[in-house]
């Protein structure tokens, strides 16, 4: 059998419109026969989140300015996957430690 020609598939999310699924979430599939096949079948499975970490990162230099905010150029995430240029976008929360801030 070959997708196309003999069955198309088609996703649903939990809220029930037809999407793509790409993200964490649960999803519902139906494979519909065509040409020579015929019938349906539907089948359920979920995407759970993957925890990732930065392992490195690719900043500019910056001289302090009284904020927080660089430009991060590249990173590199605990899965091996390797961000860059307009794929970079990040936000940190504050978990340093108090006795390891550093005054500005």
């Amino acid at each position: 059998m070959k997708a196309g020609s003999d069955y198309t598939l088609s996703y649903t999310g939990a809220d029930g419109k037809s999407t793509s699924p790409v993200d964490a979430g649960t999803y519902k599939v139906t494979a519909t026969g065509t040409g020579n096949y015929a019938g349906t079948v539907t089948g359920g499975f979920q995407i759970t989140k993957m925890p990732v970490s930065i392992i490195s990162a690719n900043v500019e230099d910056k001289a302090y300015n009284g904020t927080d905010k660089a430009t991060v150029r590249a990173m590199t995430l605990s899965d091996g996957t390797r961000l860059t240029g307009d794929q970079v976008s990040a936000k940190f929360s504050d978990k340093t430690p108090e006795r390891t801030k550093r005054s500005p």
